[in-house]
């Protein structure tokens, strides 16, 4: 099999097309990760990007489950 070729397919060497970016919810400062907290209004910084994605994604939990509780 070459290195083109994968479980019978053609697989194309060239990068993905660009999707819209949307803001991440976090910036990246000195090499550390700045994320602000919507919930709590606390910003936490941390050294990696997945930790800041993590942070984002539960943030957005927590900004949920507050709306549904004031509905």
């Amino acid at each position: 099999m070459t290195s083109e070729q994968h479980a019978g397919r053609h697989v194309s060497s060239e990068a993905p097309a660009p999707r819209a970016s949307r803001p991440r919810g976090y910036t990246e400062q000195g090499g550390k990760f700045v994320v602000s907290m919507l919930s709590s209004g606390k910003t936490h910084v941390v050294s990696t990007e997945a930790r800041a994605r993590m942070l984002v994604n539960a943030d957005r939990i927590a900004l949920s489950a507050q709306r549904h509780r004031t509905a």
